[in-house]
């Protein structure tokens, strides 16, 4: 889930959640700048991938939408990235 390994103490697993965290904080940041339109089929379903929402076999337009939520949450709403990623986890 989310390219993470799930072996490992607390503390180094902790550390990786908190890493993988701020990883996408900078990319939904670049990703905002630089605009959903811009981004490709395969650059959206890479980023839908990383943030642990089901990207295989939808359409662009929903890959948008589902990326444009987490982005909202994630960037206007201030939205810390584990509630992010445990509410994900739940969509899926």
């Amino acid at each position: 889930y989310m390219q993470l390994s799930t072996f490992g103490t607390d503390a180094f697993l902790r550390y990786q959640l908190n890493r993988k965290i701020s990883q996408l904080k900078k990319d939904d940041k670049l990703i905002e700048s630089e605009g959903l339109d811009s981004l490709t089929l395969s650059e959206l379903q890479q980023a839908c991938h990383a943030r642990g929402l089901k990207a295989t076999s939808r359409s662009k337009q929903f890959l948008k939408e589902r990326l444009r939520e987490w982005l909202d949450l994630s960037l206007n709403q201030n939205l810390p990235g584990s509630i992010l990623i445990l509410a994900n986890a739940f969509k899926i």
